[in-house]
């Protein structure tokens, strides 16, 4: 748990000034982290951390990420148990399902491909089964839009008349 403090000055139009302080209270957990885009992180399901999504005794790790660009997304869980991935909107555990996975990986892994809008994004790592604990490795990798190389770049325009040719 952390504290961060804040300072705000406002000036309406007539000139007047006035100023508050802001205490806010962030709480983390070990259950939630960030991962970066075009990353691997290894993880370990424990007892501490439980689904949201699948109840009944399920364990799960949370991992936010933010998409700047429209692309192509890759979600790799995987593990020596049977994983299972939830891909949510926004961030933290309470976002809606945009899509779920148990064995589209290879083998038992689980595996999510999707093309998603810019935005915020929160993966749900858990298992297939109840009650197991273990180690996992999450991936995600993504082409998106602005990662297009130079040379497919149309900002050049040149008018070209038809059936001609261009060297």
């Amino acid at each position: 748990n952390e504290t961060l403090s804040f300072s705000v000055t406002a000036t309406d139009d007539t000139g007047l000034t006035g100023t508050s302080n802001v205490d806010i209270q962030v709480t983390t957990s070990g259950c939630d982290s960030a991962i970066n885009l075009n990353q691997t992180v290894s993880g370990v399901w424990e007892s501490e951390c439980v689904s949201t999504h699948r109840t009944g005794g399920y364990y799960a790790k949370y991992f936010t990420f933010n998409l700047p660009n429209s692309g192509e997304v890759t979600i790799d869980l995987i593990s020596g148990t049977d994983p299972y991935l939830y891909l949510l909107s926004g961030h933290g555990q309470n976002g809606s399902v945009i899509v779920y996975d148990d064995d589209s990986g290879e083998g038992l892994y689980a595996r999510i491909v999707r093309t998603l809008p810019a935005g915020a994004y929160t993966i749900e790592a858990t298992t297939y089964s109840a009650g197991v604990t273990g180690n996992f490795n999450l991936s995600v990798t993504t082409t998106a839009v602005d990662d297009i190389p130079d040379a497919f770049s149309f900002t050049d325009q040149t008018d070209v008349a038809l059936n001609t040719t261009l060297t």
